[in-house]
């Protein structure tokens, strides 16, 4: 199965694109409480963002998909996690500035996440046969559990002590790691993810029956 290039490919941007959601989806709640003060309440609805626009970009991802093709959405989607990550990183400060700056970042790395993780976990479907469905989708989602644990990982290690005096520039280093990950995903859907028309004319001789 890991022989088509169609799969390994989308196992390795799935691979860094959960890295970068999970690592700073967790250093987003830890950075209101410790760094702006917030309460778990608070926390809580502040990041709803993600959640909220990943429901709705899901629930049209499909269409768009269909209109403008999968290897599209999956290029252009995993823009966006770059973009929120970098957006957190400039414009991160001691000082709360949720509607200028934790808001757009936490709703554009839900939204990235939907417009790329769904269409590639159908593409990794797309080109196995059935007999290998169960195998190929557990293979997707354990590799996205192992990314996402390894992003939490560095969000803890770079992060650290709570107290420590340096502790806004560590929540940037966070959020750099998180960018270069989202960007290594790019890259790999860019320059190794095969277009679709071409993989399915490969992946067809080679799927078992």
């Amino acid at each position: 199965m890991f022989l088509l290039r169609p799969v390994w490919t989308a196992n390795l941007a799935n691979y860094f694109l959960n890295l970068a959601a999970m690592g700073s989806w967790l250093a987003w709640p830890l950075f209101f409480d410790r760094v702006w003060g917030y309460s778990t309440l608070a926390t809580g609805l502040a990041l709803t963002p993600a959640p909220l626009l990943s429901g709705v970009v899901a629930a049209y991802g499909s269409q768009l998909s269909e209109r403008f093709g999968a290897d599209l959405m999956v290029r252009v989607g995993s823009l966006v996690p770059i973009a929120a990550n970098l957006l957190a990183f400039a414009l991160l400060r001691e000082e709360a500035n949720y509607w200028l700056v934790a808001a757009p970042a936490i709703a554009l790395m839900g939204g990235g996440w939907a417009l790329t993780q769904p269409p590639l976990n159908s593409a990794v479907m797309s080109q196995v046969g059935a007999d290998l469905y169960g195998q190929a989708n557990a293979a997707f989602n354990t590799v996205r559990n192992i990314a996402g644990a390894m992003g939490i990982a560095i969000a803890v290690a770079v992060i650290g002590d709570p107290g420590r005096a340096d502790v806004l520039d560590a929540y940037r280093r966070a959020f750099v790691a998180f960018t270069l990950s989202a960007a290594a995903c790019w890259v790999v859907l860019m320059f190794l993810y095969p277009r679709v028309a071409r993989a399915r004319g490969r992946a067809r001789g080679l799927a078992p029956s």
